[in-house]
């Protein structure tokens, strides 16, 4: 049997990712078992790929969107500094807290009602400061 790659050399194992013969050029051991060059490359490359999604914290790091707006005239532009190109022409919706059943409950419980009366003047709060900041 001879190398995949140099027909003139013998064969000294057979990958065992991809199963080709390789010869002693060609061969890189990893733990006792054969592999060719060929797939030791393709397997750092996805290596690489899989670092690059995380940050120093060793925490995985989300793709972010590539968002493109276009204008009346069709042509694109990639910045925009007015709150209706960056939220599609419609405001977000305001601030409500999420699970505040589950708040309000313990709320009860713990404040016998006044914890609640607070958490709403919170909330209040926080959509009339959304109001100020979208209107």
């Amino acid at each position: 049997m001879v190398c995949y790659v140099h027909e003139q050399k013998p064969a000294v194992g057979m990958c065992i990712k991809c199963g080709k013969p390789i010869c002693e050029w060609c061969n890189v051991e990893i733990q006792g078992k054969y592999h060719c060059k060929n797939c030791v490359q393709i397997l750092v490359v996805g290596l690489e790929n899989q670092v690059k999604n995380f940050d120093a914290n060793n925490t995985a790091i989300a793709p972010q969107p590539t968002t493109v707006y276009m204008n009346a005239g069709g042509a694109s532009s990639s910045s925009s500094s007015s709150a209706a190109a960056v939220y599609g022409g419609r405001k977000p919706a305001p601030p409500y807290p999420r699970h505040s059943f589950w708040i309000h409950l313990i709320l009860l419980f713990l404040t016998a009602g006044v914890g609640n009366l607070i958490y709403l003047v919170y909330v209040v709060y926080m959509q009339s400061e959304w109001r100020k900041k979208y209107s």
